[in-house]
């Protein structure tokens, strides 16, 4: 199969951006997180341990220095540089699940800390020969689904479905923590351009559950649309008009989609585009689907 390319050697380096004037700091932002656990949790050992790392325990006086669990902020930063009207949902988010996260689970090494959920193709669930495991995930749309792993520096495992009763979570509990740790363990978000589009990577290998975490389509946002193009790789756009009269961005990305979808090495056929405040399917080459 034919893996697409271009990414690698068409592309030109995003500028970076500096702060606003009442644009906080990562530490700042830091503490602001830091501020909102102690007011939940005041009887726990929260502290911010570097300028984008928060250490907490439920249990101070049991706590060794080395039990702690830890939260980092970088993606959550990242967001409110692009929308600071995020950061009371961000700081409400890390309040709720950090109970559930402190918590310790049988059978999991790590568990609360590295339960993620990311996008994957449907047939991504069918058994290989002689494995029966069936991965736990929920639906998505087109022909993509949420699927859970642990993550772990070197590798993704798919946590089974089996399993979810011992970790005594329900599903919708698990995929709150998977969100929060997916954001958690994000690392840096790696923005390039290529032919007017934005070429969206992160070092941690996690850029399949950027869709998951950002909200691309709501009743304010601009005419969008973004393909899945691999694991690691999204693109997306901006684009004026409607489908039927196409702005050359999202001229763009049909085009680089059908190419994979053609040579069967697409990770998703269905560009998702929101237009108008309502999400759609667009398979190259066919009417927008709702």
């Amino acid at each position: 199969m034919i893996r697409i390319a271009f990414i690698c050697f068409l592309i030109f380096s995003w500028p970076a951006k500096s702060l606003a004037q009442d644009q906080m700091t990562i530490s700042e932002f830091r503490d602001v997180v830091v501020s909102a656990l102690i007011d939940a949790y005041p009887d726990w050992y929260i502290a911010g341990v570097a300028p984008d790392t928060i250490e907490y325990h439920q249990d101070p006086e049991s706590f060794d220095g080395e039990n702690a669990g830890i939260h980092h902020v970088n993606y959550g930063y990242f967001q409110y540089l692009q929308d600071p009207s995020s950061l009371d949902e961000y700081v409400a988010q890390v309040v709720r699940i950090a109970q559930i996260a402190a918590l310790e689970s049988p059978g999991f090494d790590d568990f609360h800390d590295r339960l993620v959920i990311l996008l994957r193709p449907d047939d991504y669930l069918i058994p290989s020969a002689g494995d029966d495991t069936t991965i736990l995930s929920t639906s998505h749309r087109g022909d993509l689904i949420a699927a859970f792993f642990l993550d772990s520096e070197d590798t993704l495992t798919g946590f089974p479905a089996s399993q979810l009763e011992e970790t005594g979570l329900t599903i919708e509990e698990a995929t709150d923590l998977a969100k929060l740790n997916l954001s958690n363990r994000m690392g840096e978000i790696i923005v390039e351009q290529f032919e007017g589009l934005e070429v969206v990577t992160t070092e941690s290998g996690l850029a399949a559950g950027l869709p998951l975490l950002e909200k691309y389509c709501t009743i304010d946002a601009p005419n969008n649309a973004w393909w899945l193009a691999d694991r690691n790789t999204l693109l997306r756009t901006e684009f004026e008009g409607d489908l039927y009269e196409l702005d050359i961005r999202l001229e763009t990305m049909m085009a680089t989609a059908a190419v994979a979808v053609i040579n069967d090495a697409a990770y998703s056929d269905y560009l998702f585009v929101c237009l108008d405040g309502h999400e759609q399917l667009l398979k190259p080459g066919l009417a927008a689907n709702e």
